[in-house]
């Protein structure tokens, strides 16, 4: 009876709530089964839960295997829709170097204009000369993704600097590709290519007023004065009053010939290079210089050869005699 006192006691101590708390409900006494009913069911066993399989790490190929397998996925996404992914895989082919080299002198023979020219831009990078005869094959490449692809493996073989090029170049510059003409007169003139100079003065003669005539025209020009050309004088002093301006590069045609002038006389006359206002006044010198260099010379008279003798000037109260009838 004590017990059952002190359990009930200890029961209602329980339900008195601290101070400022509600009071809360006595705990409901578990049910006690009828006499005879039969035992409830035992709860179920809880089902033991499997660990995640662990997923296997790939076994890759090695050394060389390894490098061409990644090449062949780097060169295919040079033509990636995503820009970023493009960018990527180049600079990742650029690092590799000239290992990548048999990549993409494949690679400049895909059926996808873009994908040759990519490869071709890539090869004159990394400048092997592993990759000149596929260069030289796409001079022919007439196909274009922004420009011709023979026009970007122009400028890819000026990059790797074999001058056993230039009758290729040379012959490039007659070429109705008008890219293909632009980059091979910068070619020639990287080359320093002497025999290329006849032709690169024929461009520079050429007076034709469109963009496409004034870029050729200021490429020959470049070029002319890589070479210290100096039979291409006139035709450089002749665009020294050519205000246009080549919108590849947003500098004006004069600005060419005096650049072109400047290393043809290994002299300066101003900042070529300097602020807006240097350059127009240097370029201003170089007209002004062509000017009297060009002027005509006032004619002087004939010297009689030595031993000839020179008749007395009449003088002036003289008469000339009367011419007979």
């Amino acid at each position: 009876m004590k017990t059952s006192v002190a359990a009930l006691a200890a029961s209602a101590l329980l339900c008195v709530p601290a101070w400022g708390e509600p009071a809360q409900p006595a705990p409901a006494p578990a049910p006690v089964p009828a006499a005879g009913a039969p035992a409830a069911a035992p709860a179920p066993a809880p089902v033991p839960v499997s660990a995640p399989a662990i997923e296997p790490i790939p076994v890759p190929p090695k050394g060389e295997a390894l490098l061409q397998a990644d090449l062949e996925k780097l060169v295919e996404r040079l033509v990636a829709v995503q820009s970023l992914e493009s960018f990527d895989a180049r600079e990742d082919l650029l690092e590799i170097g000239r290992a990548s080299i048999d990549a993409l002198t494949k690679a400049a023979k895909d059926k996808r204009p873009e994908m040759r020219h990519l490869a071709c831009e890539l090869l004159g990078d990394i400048r092997d000369a592993k990759a000149v005869p596929v260069l030289l094959e796409a001079l022919a490449d007439k196909d274009e993704f922004g420009t011709s692809v023979a026009s970007v493996a122009a400028r890819a073989l000026g990059r790797i600097g074999d001058r056993a090029v230039i009758p290729q170049m040379v012959k490039a510059l007659e070429s109705p590709d008008r890219d293909l003409r632009y980059e091979s007169a910068r070619t020639l003139g990287i080359l320093r290519a002497d025999e290329a100079k006849a032709a690169l003065r024929k461009l520079l003669k050429d007076q034709g007023e469109t963009a496409h005539h004034r870029l050729v025209r200021c490429a020959a020009a470049e070029a002319a004065g890589r070479l210290r050309d100096g039979e291409a004088l006139e035709d450089l002093g002749t665009m020294l009053s050519d205000e246009m301006v080549e919108r590849r590069t947003e500098r004006r045609v004069k600005l060419y010939a005096a650049l072109a002038l400047e290393r043809i006389m290994q002299a300066g006359k101003g900042n070529l290079r300097g602020s807006d206002k240097e350059r127009d006044d240097a370029v201003k010198a170089w007209a002004d210089w062509w000017k009297k260099r060009s002027a005509k010379p006032e004619a002087e008279p004939i010297k009689p050869a030595a031993g000839t003798p020179v008749p007395d000037a009449p003088k002036a109260d003289e008469k000339k005699p009367e011419a007979k009838p």
